[in-house]
């Protein structure tokens, strides 16, 4: 291990499929739809050479906060919306710098597989230690 030296740590969630309310006009929220969310996450810590939990994120801790908060009857416009919610709940763990999140609508427009929004949040510098 003294060869060499993580320089980056990437914690991935791909593909967690929830049923929720968001859309543009009053009839696409009055239905849930089912999204599929993609995350990306980059740890601080790089560095992570003991089998230590504590030392990284949990993600299955994260994805269950993802659910209750997609179980919340909220009923959002914009796919926008719902990733600037999920940024907050990542963000809110010291260990996470940068967060990249995909949230897909399928077969929602005709001759599509998707549509959806790709952000990245940042956690601000003086946020962290």
């Amino acid at each position: 291990m003294d060869s060499y030296r993580c320089s980056e740590t990437k914690v991935f969630i791909e593909n967690l499929r929830l049923a929720l309310h968001v859309g543009a006009g009053s009839q696409e929220r009055n239905a849930k739809q089912t999204v599929v969310i993609n995350i990306t996450l980059d740890i601080k810590n790089s560095e992570v050479v003991k089998d230590d939990l504590s030392l990284t994120v949990d993600y299955s801790d994260l994805t269950k906060q993802i659910r209750v908060l997609s179980s919340n009857r909220s009923k959002r416009r914009l796919l926008e919306t719902l990733a600037s919610e999920i940024a907050d709940i990542c963000l809110a763990n010291s260990l996470i710098s940068r967060v990249s999140i995909t949230i897909r609508k399928l077969n929602k427009l005709p001759d599509t597989d998707a549509v959806g929004v790709t952000r990245v949040f940042e956690a601000k510098k003086g946020d962290r230690v």
